[in-house]
């Protein structure tokens, strides 16, 4: 029921991840240009606009931390979901194993039947529903 809009989020959380470290690499390379060939700004320009590249950086490695974060968090919050559904499931097949284990009781002869006896129930090992 959830699985397209947690599908759009960390597909969008991915492209927001991307465009960061995008930045983040354009940024390097302006300043790596103005180290090696110098800088064609008057020494006034030059300040004001080093201080909005740094905001920019700044503002860009936040973003892509908190992308970062969203998405383990993303795939936390997925294995803790899985984690109770398989529990839940287990608690289905321990309710009906306990319901199995009543005696029986055989209608034509009255007697208690070997069904009924707890011993008599065979446990299966439950497949595995990790995701490979």
């Amino acid at each position: 029921r959830l699985q397209l809009p947690l599908t759009f989020l960390v597909v969008a959380l991915a492209l927001i991840f991307l465009d960061s470290v995008n930045y983040l690499v354009l940024l390097r390379n302006i300043q790596e240009d103005d180290e090696r060939y110098g800088s064609y700004r008057t020494p006034q320009d030059a300040h004001y606009i080093r201080h909005l590249d740094k905001e920019k950086q700044y503002k860009t490695q936040r973003n892509l931390y908190l992308t970062l974060f969203a998405l383990t968090l993303l795939f936390a919050i997925g294995r803790i979901t899985d984690l109770m559904q398989e529990h839940a499931d287990l608690e289905e097949d321990l309710e009906r194993l306990r319901q199995s284990k009543l005696p029986a009781v055989d209608s034509s002869t009255g007697e208690e039947t070997k069904n009924g006896d707890p011993t008599e129930i065979e446990m299966k090992p439950m497949p595995s529903k990790k995701k490979d």
